[in-house]
């Protein structure tokens, strides 16, 4: 995202207090609008804090209360797709993107 200079942690995807980023942690729409690298980092995010999939990311921690929002978004989605399918979408999509 290069909407802005952000105050608060380097390694945050979505920061508080910037109206942009958190309009974009409030609806799936808004997270569509991340690119490509930092919606992978916080799905992978999203799995090691709500699932305990630290094999992913060894710090399994929202970096920011927007952050924290959308994570918990994503999770919604994850528990969704995953009621409906006999297998994981993002253990899937890892898989096709030759990740373990």
């Amino acid at each position: 995202m290069s909407h802005g200079y952000h105050e608060g942690p380097e390694d945050a995807i979505l920061y508080d207090g910037c109206d942009e980023c958190e309009t974009r942690s409030k609806s799936i729409e808004g997270l569509l609008g991340l690119d490509s690298p930092n919606l992978r980092l916080l799905i992978d995010r999203m799995l090691a804090v709500e699932l305990g999939r630290i094999d992913r990311t060894p710090t399994a921690w929202y970096r920011t209360g927007t952050e924290k929002v959308a994570g918990r978004n994503l999770y919604y989605v994850y528990v969704l797709v995953e009621r409906l399918e006999a297998y994981t979408f993002f253990d899937r999509l890892t898989r096709e993107e030759g990740r373990s």
